[in-house]
C-alpha cells in the first residue's frame, strides 16, 4: 500500500475509532428542553426516542439546563418518551426526523404518577428555532408521486425557491450536449460548485460538477436542498443531500412500468408532417424487509431506462452552385488571392479547388440541399435518432447491533449509454455516464452526551462528451487528410471540421473529453453534548485520483470566415482557413490528498435564542500527475516574471493554499418566546473548487498530447491546409524555454496555472423569517447574498491589443513571439448574487405542498464559457448563465379521503384518487452576440463580439421565431477594433411548463394491509405551451435573430405500479 493510500487509515488509528463528517450525513438530531408546568426546567429526566420502522431505540438523560440531544439518529419517524419520578410519562408520538434537520421539541410534564402516560402528535410543520440553516426536504410521499419527466431525481431540487435547474441546458454541467437537466445552481454558486451528497458519500463527477452516478427515484427516502448557510461541517454553499430507503421490520416494496409514446405525443411549435417514432420504457423494482426483526434489514432496487426516438434534423448548407463554385448570387467581390482581383461573375474555377475541399465533399460530409428546400434557410434536414439505454442498481443492508452500536452499508452502480446521431455525417454524439458509489458506516453511543461517527466510501465515475468514434472499419482521418501531428488514436478518431462563415459547421465537431473519477472518502465526527453547548468536532481525509482525457479539436478544425477572399464559403473552396487548430490527446492522471476539520459549538444562549459559531479549515494541495519520477508529478505553470522581460514556462506543482480558514456565525431567535416564529442570520465563507473542466485542458500539450495551431488574414500569405500542422515542442523545463530562445515557433498551449494562484471561495449571509401559519402551513422569507472571489476565469496573456496603425503581422505584436495563443487562469473572478427567496409548504397526509418564488440578480466575470474573455483587461461581468430574475414553482400532491361507509360504487369509483403537479414559471435566461471573423485581428479563441448600436431587445408582442430581436442593432465593427455588444446582454424564452399526474388506486387486501395497484397517467407540459430555445445568434449566419427550435411539447406517460 502506497504512503499516500496509508495516510488516512493512520489518522483514523490515532483517533481510534473512525468517526464521520457530519457535513455529509444522512441523519438529523432530535433534541429539546424538559419542563414542567410552571415552565421551571426538570434535569434527570430518562428521555428515549425510538424509530418505529426499525425498533432503533436511543436513551438519554436531561441535563441540569433540561435539555438533551439524540444526534446522528436515522431520518424516519419516532416516538419520544420521557420519563420522571412524580410526573406522568409523556409521549410525543410520531415526530418526523428529516435529513440534516434538527427537531426542538419542548416538552412540558404534568405532575402525576408514571403509570399515567400523556400521548401528544408531533406538529409535522415546525419552526426551525435552533439552526439559521435554510433549506427544505422533500419527503418520501412527494418524491414518489410527484411527475418527473424522466424520473430525474435532480428535477427536485427545481420545485423550492433559490434553485435554479437546467432547463435551457444553460449551465456547464447541464450543458452536457444530450445531457441537460442533471445540474441545478443553488443561491447563486455555479452549477459546478453544486455538492451532490448520497447517504452521507459525494457522489459528484470533477470535470463538469455534475452528479456521478443515477439512481431509481423509488429508493430515494428523502430529498433537501441545503442554501444559503451551513455549518463548519459543510464544504459547500449548495448542497442536495439525499438518503437511501432501508429495510424496515415489514416487508415491503414496488414494481413498475412507465410508457410512453409518439401516438401520445403533442406536436412541437416547428413540427412538419409525421411526429418522430419514439418509444421510452422505465421499469423497475424497490423492496426491503427485514432478516432479523429490529436486528439486521436488507433493501434492494433496480431501474433500467429503454429510449428511443427518430427526430428531425435541419442545417443549412451550400446550394449547388455554391458547391460548383458559383457565387455569383454574392453581393460582394470574391477576391483572387493570387492576383488580388476579384473572380470574374464571382466564380471559382473547379481547377482551383483545394484537395482537402474536393475530398471533404467527397466523403460527404457538406451534403446537397433536400429536394423541395433549395430556397429555405434551413435548406437540408434528415433523421436524427437518439438511444438512451439505463441500468442502476441499489442495495443496502442495516444491523442493529444494540442501542449503542448501528452500522450500515450501502453501494449503487448505474450505467447510461446515450447515443445522438446527426443527420449530418461525422457529428453523432456519445455521452456515457458511469458510476460507482459505496458507504460503510458504524455509528456508536459511549454515553447519552458522547457519540462517535465512522465512515469511508468510494465515489468512482465516467462521464464522456465526445463524438461517436469512427467505426474499426473507418480510416484515421487525419492521415486520411494528410492533417500531420494531431491524433492518431482510434478513441478520438474523428473528421476534421470545416466552420464556414454564415453557413455552418460541417465534419466532427471537437471536443473528445473522458474523464474518470476515483474518490475514497475517510470521515469522522464527534458529537458532546455539556449545559447549554452541543459541541462537534470532525475532519474528512479525500484521496482523489482523476485522469484527464481532453481535447478539442483532435480531428483538425478548420474556420472559413473570408478573411482571405471576403467571403467564408469561397475560402473553404480554396482551402484558405483564417484559423487552424489540431491536438492530440493526453491522459495524466492527477492525484491528490485532501484534510479538512472543523469545530462547532451550538450555544443556546437562552429559551429563545441559539448561536450557532465554527471553524472550518480546509488542506487540498493543488492535484499532480503521477508519474514515474518526481519530476512527472507536475502541472503546467505559467509565470511572466523571465529576467530580460520574457516568460517562463514550468512544470511544477502550483503551490498549495495553507490559509483556508472558513468561520461561520449564525443566530436563531424567537423574539416573542413561542416556538411558532423565528428570526434567523448567518455569514460564512465557503472554499470551491477548481473545475475539471478548467484544469483538464492541461492534458492537452506537448508530454500529454499536443496542441498546433496555425492562422492568417493575408491574402498574399495564406494558410494551405495540405502539410499542417507543424511538429510539437517537446515541453520541458529547459527545453521549451531554450526554443522560444531559438525562435521556433510554438502553437497554441495548454490551460495554464500561475504558481501562485489561490483558493476560489464564497461569502455568503443571509436574513430569514420563518413563521407557522394556520391550516398546518409553514412561511419563509429570507434574503441571501453571495460575493465569490478568486474563481476560475480563462484569459489569452499572450493576445496583442487590436491597433489600426500597427501593420506588423500578428505574431510579432504579440507579447511573446512564436507562441500563437496561452490560455491562463489565474483565479481572479468575482460573482454577485443577491436574491428574495419565498417558501411557503403544508405537509399532511392527504395534501402537501411547497411554493417557492426567487427575485435575484446573479453576475459574475465567467461562466468557463467562450463568452466573457473577449477583450483584453475587460474582466467581462455581466449576467450568468444561469441569471433567472424571476422563477415561480409549485408542486403538489392531494389524495381523495377515504370513503369508508359509502356504498362499492362509490368507493371504487371516487376512492382511491390522487392528483399531484408541478408549476414551472421563469423569466429567459441570457445569451450574447458574437461573429466567426477576428475583425480585431488579435488571434483570440474566444467568441467575438459585434458592435451593437442600439439596445437590440424587441417588445414581446412584437418577438417572433422568425425575429426574436431586432438583429439591424448589430453590425461587424471595423477592422483593427473590438466589437462593444458584450456578454449575455438579451433575453432568450422565458418557461411556462405545468406537469399534472392522475393516479388512481386500487387496494389488494389479499397481498397484505397497504398493498395496492396504482394506474398513473402523467402530463408534461400539460397545456402543450411552446417555449422557445435561444435563437441564432452569430451576426454573419444566414439564421441570424431566428429561433428553430423548442422544448418538448406535451408529452403523455403512462405507469403501472405495484406496492406491496
Amino acid at each position: 500500500m502506497s504512503t499516500r493510500r496509508f495516510a488516512p487509515f493512520l489518522t483514523i488509528a490515532l483517533f481510534v475509532i473512525g468517526m464521520k463528517v457530519w457535513a455529509q450525513q444522512p441523519t438529523g438530531a432530535i433534541g429539546g428542553r424538559v419542563v414542567d408546568s410552571t415552565q421551571a426546567v426538570v434535569p434527570g429526566a430518562e428521555v428515549s426516542a425510538h424509530n418505529l420502522e426499525t425498533g432503533l431505540t436511543r436513551n438519554g438523560i436531561s441535563n441540569e439546563e433540561g435539555l438533551f440531544r439524540f444526534p446522528a439518529l436515522p431520518a424516519g419517524r419516532y416516538d419520544l418518551t420521557v420519563n420522571m419520578q412524580g410526573f406522568k410519562k409523556v409521549v410525543i408520538s410520531n415526530i418526523k426526523l428529516d435529513v440534516g434537520s434538527i427537531v426542538d421539541q419542548t416538552v412540558v410534564l404534568e405532575i402525576g404518577q408514571v403509570t399515567e402516560q400523556v400521548t401528544v402528535e408531533a406538529n409535522i410543520n415546525t419552526v426551525n428555532t435552533i439552526s439559521p440553516d435554510l433549506g427544505a426536504v422533500v419527503g418520501e410521499q412527494m418524491v414518489r408521486e410527484l411527475p418527473l419527466n424522466g424520473r430525474n431525481f435532480v428535477q427536485l431540487a427545481g420545485i423550492q425557491s433559490g434553485v435554479v435547474p437546467d432547463t435551457h441546458g444553460r449551465s456547464t454541467a447541464g450543458g452536457i450536449n444530450r445531457r441537460s437537466g442533471i445540474a441545478v445552481a443553488i443561491s447563486g454558486s455555479r452549477p459546478s460548485s453544486t455538492a451532490f451528497i448520497f447517504d452521507g458519500i459525494p457522489f459528484k463527477e470533477h470535470f463538469y460538477g455534475a452528479p456521478g452516478t443515477l439512481q431509481p427515484i423509488d429508493s430515494i427516502q428523502e430529498f433537501k436542498v441545503q442554501k444559503g448557510f451551513f455549518t463548519g461541517r459543510y464544504d459547500s454553499a449548495g448542497v442536495i443531500n439525499l438518503v437511501t430507503k432501508s429495510g424496515t421490520n415489514r416487508v415491503h416494496g414496488t414494481i413498475w412500468e412507465f410508457f410512453r409514446n409518439d401516438n401520445f405525443d403533442a406536436r412541437k411549435f416547428f413540427d412538419v408532417g409525421k411526429l418522430p417514432e419514439f418509444r421510452q420504457h422505465q421499469y423497475g423494482f424497490e423492496t426491503g424487509g427485514p432478516a432479523i426483526r429490529n436486528k439486521l434489514f436488507w433493501f434492494a432496487s433496480y431501474e433500467a431506462v429503454r429510449f428511443f426516438r427518430i427526430g428531425q434534423g435541419f442545417a443549412t448548407v451550400p446550394s449547388l452552385a455554391w458547391r460548383n463554385g458559383d457565387l455569383s448570387s454574392v453581393k460582394t467581390p470574391v477576391m483572387d488571392p493570387l492576383t488580388g482581383q476579384p473572380f470574374p461573375n464571382n466564380q471559382i474555377p473547379s481547377t482551383r479547388f483545394a484537395p482537402f475541399t474536393k475530398q471533404f465533399l467527397d466523403e460527404g460530409f457538406i451534403p446537397p440541399p433536400t429536394p423541395g428546400r433549395e430556397n429555405l434557410a434551413f435548406n437540408y434536414t434528415g433523421q436524427a435518432p437518439t438511444v438512451q439505454d439505463d441500468d442502476k442498481w441499489v442495495w443496502r443492508g442495516d444491523y442493529v447491533k444494540s442501542d449503542k452500536d448501528k452500522f450500515f452499508g450501502r453501494a449503487i452502480y448505474s450505467k447510461s449509454s446515450l447515443v445522438a446521431r446527426s443527420p449530418l455525417k461525422g457529428l453523432d454524439d456519445d455521452t456515457p455516464l458511469r458510476g460507482t458509489n459505496v458507504v460503510l458506516n458504524w455509528t456508536h453511543v459511549f454515553t447519552p452526551r458522547l457519540l462517535v461517527d465512522g465512515r469511508v466510501g468510494l465515489n468512482r465515475s465516467w462521464m464522456a462528451l465526445a463524438l461517436l468514434p469512427s467505426r474499426d472499419t473507418d480510416p484515421i482521418w487525419s492521415q486520411q487528410f494528410k492533417i500531420n501531428n494531431i491524433n492518431t488514436s482510434t478513441l478520438c478518431n474523428f473528421p476534421p471540421s470545416a466552420d464556414i462563415a454564415g453557413i455552418g459547421r460541417f465534419g466532427g465537431r471537437g471536443d473528445c473529453i473522458r474523464p474518470i473519477d476515483n474518490d475514497y472518502y475517510y470521515m469522522a465526527d464527534l458529537n458532546y453534548t455539556r449545559g447549554k453547548h452541543q459541541m462537534a468536532f470532525g475532519f474528512t481525509v479525500v484521496d482523489k485520483f482523476i485522469q484527464q482525457l481532453a481535447a478539442s479539436w483532435t480531428q483538425g478544425a478548420f474556420s472559413f470566415t473570408g478573411a482571405i477572399t471576403g467571403d467564408g464559403m469561397a475560402d473553404f473552396l480554396l482551402g484558405h482557413p483564417e484559423s487552424a487548430i489540431g491536438a492530440a490527446p493526453g491522459a495524466p492522471n492527477r492525484v491528490s490528498l485532501w484534510w479538512d476539520v472543523y469545530f462547532e459549538d451550538q450555544y443556546r444562549v437562552s429559551r429563545n435564542f441559539s448561536l450557532t459559531a465554527s471553524l472550518r479549515y480546509q488542506l487540498h494541495p493543488w492535484f499532480s500527475v503521477a508519474g514515474s519520477t518526481p519530476a512527472d508529478r507536475t502541472i503546467h505553470v505559467f509565470d511572466p516574471v523571465r529576467p530580460g522581460g520574457g516568460v517562463t514556462f514550468g512544470e511544477k506543482v502550483i503551490d498549495t493554499d495553507r490559509n483556508d480558514w472558513a468561520p461561520r456565525l449564525g443566530f436563531a431567535w424567537t423574539p416573542f418566546g413561542k416556538d411558532d416564529f423565528v428570526i434567523r442570520s448567518s455569514f460564512g465563507i465557503f472554499y470551491d473548487e477548481t473545475p475539471g473542466n478548467q484544469m483538464g485542458w492541461d492534458a492537452i500539450g506537448p508530454e500529454r498530447g499536443s496542441f498546433s495551431s496555425a492562422g492568417s488574414t493575408d491574402p498574399r500569405n495564406p494558410v494551405v491546409i495540405q502539410g499542417l500542422f507543424a511538429p510539437a515542442v517537446p515541453f520541458t523545463l529547459t527545453g521549451f524555454n531554450e526554443a522560444l530562445d531559438k525562435g521556433t515557433p510554438i502553437g497554441l498551449l495548454p490551460t495554464m496555472f500561475s504558481s501562485r494562484r489561490r483558493q476560489p471561495y464564497l461569502q455568503s449571509w443571509t436574513l430569514s423569517i420563518q413563521k407557522a401559519l394556520p391550516k398546518q402551513m409553514l412561511g419563509e422569507v429570507a434574503y441571501v447574498g453571495q460575493h465569490g472571489l478568486k474563481l476560475s476565469k480563462r484569459v489569452e496573456p499572450n493576445r496583442p491589443l487590436p491597433s489600426a496603425t500597427d501593420t506588423r503581422p500578428l505574431d510579432q505584436r504579440r507579447p511573446w513571439r512564436n507562441i500563437v495563443i496561452v490560455l491562463m487562469d489565474d483565479g481572479i473572478a468575482q460573482s454577485h448574487y443577491n436574491a428574495l427567496q419565498l417558501s411557503l409548504r403544508r405537509t399532511t397526509a392527504n395534501f402537501s405542498f411547497i411554493a417557492g418564488y426567487t427575485y435575484s440578480k446573479d453576475t459574475a466575470w465567467d461562466d468557463y464559457g467562450p463568452w466573457k474573455n473577449y477583450a483584453l483587461f475587460d474582466p467581462g461581468n455581466s449576467r450568468t448563465n444561469w441569471d433567472v430574475p424571476h422563477r415561480f414553482s409549485f408542486s403538489w400532491n392531494y389524495e381523495m379521503p377515504h370513503l369508508a361507509g359509502q356504498n362499492a360504487l362509490v368507493r371504487h369509483g371516487l376512492g382511491g384518487w390522487q392528483f399531484g403537479g408541478i408549476t414551472s414559471i421563469e423569466s429567459g435566461t441570457p445569451f450574447g452576440i458574437g461573429m466567426s471573423a477576428d475583425r480585431s485581428n488579435t488571434g483570440t479563441v474566444f467568441t467575438k463580439y459585434p458592435n451593437r448600436l442600439r439596445d437590440g431587445s424587441l417588445p414581446g408582442d412584437q418577438r417572433t421565431p422568425d425575429r426574436w430581436f431586432d438583429t439591424s442593432a448589430f453590425e461587424l465593427p471595423p477592422l483593427n477594433t473590438y466589437g462593444n455588444a458584450g456578454a449575455n446582454i438579451l433575453d432568450a424564452d422565458g418557461l411556462i411548463n405545468q406537469d399534472i399526474a392522475l393516479i388512481k388506486n386500487f387496494a389488494l387486501r389479499p397481498l397484505g394491509e397497504g398493498a395496492r395497484v396504482q394506474f398513473r397517467a402523467e402530463l408534461f407540459n400539460a397545456f402543450n405551451h411552446p417555449n422557445f430555445r435561444g435563437p441564432s445568434s452569430n451576426v454573419q449566419a444566414s439564421t441570424f435573430g431566428r429561433v428553430s427550435s423548442t422544448l418538448d411539447a406535451r408529452i403523455i406517460q403512462f405507469a403501472l405500479k405495484l406496492h406491496f
